[in-house]
């Protein structure tokens, strides 16, 4: 007999035996990360329980019950290669924006020409009222020329500077390989002090973030987070990360700027300015201004691109050569630069290290898991058992997760108890369901063999009350339950961890 009460009326004693699955409804899986969304509560537990009768284990009906994650925010922001003159505007929900409105820089700037005075880079150059020279010959460009060979030789840069245009300051450090990690946190804020401030992620091809929280449910790597997209579906966290380049592809990019005609500090009157205690030289340039230390070792300290809240009118009335150029507008306005040093290699690999170890935990931002038919806790002689059936909504603009054939699904149940008594744990471990094309659907199991050993005294104990008495009945409870969605398997992040340390050893 199957109802939502055990059956407590009185019978004669019969030996135990055990009780058949109970079905269960589940409830709401965790929401995941979206890059700098608000963070979520702190999870309640998912329950799952099974009622025992000692007189013929008559079983009850027991539900889950329980709220995941609350949702976090979402955002959605334009591009960033609006060309000048363009508006560049952003939506926020609890999210990084992008706070600018270009209105009008100048009537028709996009149309308009200007003469330059001399040809591309190797020419001599005239001195401009404002301490510069356009083209430049060799002794003006040296110091960049230098700058370019040192950053293009280094074993890592560190960038330091504003995203989303002065609303949040990243650190990030790139290695030669292309990996990528660090820190975001509001302007004015300190990592600990604001609460949504993020790690940053990039390795093997994804892009990675969460909270910087010491919470660690709330400490997981979120990749794809589809709450967090550009207007044209794109991620917003990837934009974000391309900022990011390797010091040859940055030092590509830098030495193609200076041979595009660019405004040179004058031979006769250098213009200088101070960069974090350091004196400068600064170039006009299509990338931006580049400023590189006025002494050698001449090296890059900062890049300002092109962006609509940083337009810098020359003294005469020039545009930028980023104006002329009509380059992209990008999402930072400054970006303090230095090189890792050689003594700092190991402290990078270690720092890259760190972050990477907790992949085997990320999960994807836009999958949340419900119950999709029975599920159920059922203890007896051989251990607790537990059974989900699980499905996911593929959103319609997920091109991430629809190009992919399955996804491994993790089923954890963080508490077993049997009569209120504990009883372990226990994890499907990532199992692959298959993607179709709206959703994910599947069944995962897991099982704890040393809850035996508590079944068995219950029970026995149970059976002496019920001799006692007529009846008794005890309950299987599942408590603490989540399901996700896992990025990578454990052999994947090990393979990443085993190429970083190779790069490591090749750097030394």
């Amino acid at each position: 007999m199957t109802s939502h009460m055990a059956n407590l009326s009185p019978a004669p004693a019969q030996p135990a035996a055990a009780a058949p699955h109970a079905a269960a409804p589940h409830a709401a899986a965790p929401h995941a990360a979206a890059p700098h969304a608000a963070a979520p509560a702190a999870q309640h537990a998912t329950t799952a329980q099974a009622g025992h009768a000692t007189t013929g284990h008559a079983t009850a009906q027991a539900g889950h019950a329980a709220a995941g994650h609350a949702a976090a925010g979402t955002s959605a922001a334009g591009a960033a290669g609006a060309g000048v003159g363009a508006t560049a505007t952003a939506g926020l929900l609890g999210g990084k924006a992008l706070l600018i409105t270009l209105a009008v820089l100048l009537a028709g700037a996009g149309a308009v020409t200007w003469s330059v005075s001399s040809g591309g880079g190797g020419g001599g150059g005239k001195d401009g009222s404002n301490g510069t020279a356009v083209g430049g010959g060799k002794a003006l460009r040296e110091p960049f020329d230098q700058a370019v060979q040192a950053l293009a030789a280094a074993p890592g840069v560190r960038y330091q500077g504003d995203w989303n245009v002065e609303e949040y300051l990243n650190d990030v450090t790139v290695t030669p390989h292309g990996e990528k990690y660090g820190t975001s946190h509001l302007t004015g804020r300190t990592m600990e002090s604001d609460t949504n401030s993020q790690d940053l992620l990039s390795i093997g091809g994804k892009d990675y973030s969460r909270w910087h929280a010491s919470d660690l449910d709330l400490r997981l790597w979120t990749y794809d987070g589809l709450g967090d997209r550009t207007a044209d579906g794109g991620s917003r966290l990837t934009q974000e990360m391309s900022l990011y380049e390797t010091p040859a592809d940055l030092a590509k990019r830098f030495s193609a700027a200076l041979a595009d005609r660019p405004r040179l500090p004058s031979a006769k009157a250098p213009e200088t300015t101070d960069v974090n205690g350091v004196p400068a030289l600064r170039a006009d340039t299509t990338s931006g201004y580049l400023y590189v230390s006025r002494d050698a070792p001449y090296r890059f300290l900062r890049w300002e691109p092109p962006s609509a809240m940083n337009f810098h009118l020359p003294k005469d009335g020039q545009l930028s050569r980023a104006m002329e150029a009509n380059s992209p507008l990008w999402e930072t306005s400054s970006v303090d630069l230095s090189t890792v040093a050689p003594a700092e290699v190991g402290a990078m690999y270690d720092g890259l290290e760190k972050y990477a170890k907790d992949l085997r935990t990320a999960r994807y931002g836009s999958l949340d898991f419900d119950k999709s038919g029975d599920s159920g806790v059922n203890c007896d002689a051989a251990g607790c058992h537990v059974r989900e059936t699980v499905t996911a909504k593929i959103l319609q603009g997920d091109t991430v997760v629809r190009k992919l054939s399955q996804v491994n699904v993790q089923l954890t149940v963080g508490k077993l108890s049997i009569d209120g008594r504990p009883a372990g744990s226990c994890s499907s471990g990532p199992q692959p369901l298959p993607v179709t094309g709206s959703g994910i659907t599947g069944t995962l199991t897991c099982d704890d063999p040393s809850s035996a050993a508590v079944y068995q005294q219950v029970a026995a104990e149970s059976q002496s009350r019920a001799n006692a008495v007529g009846s008794n009945t005890y309950w299987d409870r599942a408590e603490d339950i989540t399901i996700v969605a896992l990025v990578l398997t454990a052999s994947e992040v090990d393979q990443l961890l085993a190429t970083v340390r190779q790069e490591r050893s090749a750097a030394h």
